[in-house]
């Protein structure tokens, strides 16, 4: 009797087990000091590689891809743009990038579009894209968004950008 009370008790008991376990966080690490901490430089984030402009972190816009089409020879891209920025934006330059695997990492192609766009705090917009490479099909790319200006100040534009 008791055998099969195990049998029909244990398999839920298990289960309620494994999902109280799964629901704890994990340890957490032992706390260091982070006032001793050296802060990371925002440019490293913003441009990576690149420390040889002074960068302001705060150009950096979101870009979310949602659709790309190609015929082979034209690239649709179709996304959305957001602010993560607590100040509104006028004015947002995208930097298309086509890469290639085997290249050593470098862009096979650059395409750069300046925008009129006005973005407030946190606001998403629709982003479309329409480019044509002999690249289409044939590698990885990869859409950045800057912004011009945030509330009162203009933003440098980023390495690499047409002057």
């Amino acid at each position: 009797m008791r055998e099969s009370f195990w049998r029909f008790a244990g398999g839920p008991l298990l289960l309620v087990l494994g999902v109280t376990l799964a629901g704890c966080p994990p340890p957490r690490p032992a706390s260091s000091d982070s006032a001793t901490e050296p802060a990371p430089h925002p440019g490293k984030e913003l441009y990576p590689a690149i420390e040889k402009k002074d960068i302001d972190p705060a150009g950096k816009l979101e870009v979310f891809t949602t659709s790309v089409l190609t015929d082979g020879r034209f690239l649709k891209i179709r996304g959305k743009l957001r602010n993560p920025i607590g100040a509104p934006v006028d004015g947002v330059r995208v930097m298309f990038r086509v890469y290639n695997s085997t290249a050593g990492g470098r862009p096979l192609q650059t395409v750069q579009e300046e925008k009129s766009i006005h973005l407030d705090a946190g606001a998403t917009t629709a982003l479309r894209l329409d480019i044509e490479t002999m690249y289409a099909g044939n590698g990885a790319f990869r859409v950045d968004a800057y912004a011009e200006r945030v509330g009162d100040r203009d933003i440098p534009p980023p390495p690499g950008w047409r002057e």
